[in-house]
């Protein structure tokens, strides 16, 4: 019987692993670095983000926060519950 060597087959897997979270990553602080000037604008001047903007910002906080463990599950980096 040959010998073989499964820990490449376990880097590689690693590897696509983490290749997915960095675009996950990188897709969620695009769509956050894109859509700042809105959730500023609402703050000075009380103009709303429309609704599919906050949708998708607070779909973007929590994938970061999924990403980077002991992040808040409701997307705004609190730790209380």
């Amino acid at each position: 019987m040959s010998n073989i060597d499964f820990t490449q087959a376990v880097s590689l897997k690693a590897s696509a692993k983490a290749r997915a979270q960095a675009g996950a990553k990188a897709t969620a602080r695009a769509l956050l670095a894109r859509t700042d000037w809105m959730a500023i604008r609402a703050v000075e001047t009380g103009v709303p983000v429309p609704g599919e903007i906050s949708a998708e910002r607070a779909a973007a906080r929590l994938c970061l926060n999924a990403v980077f463990q002991g992040g808040s599950q409701d997307g705004t980096g609190s730790q209380e519950g």
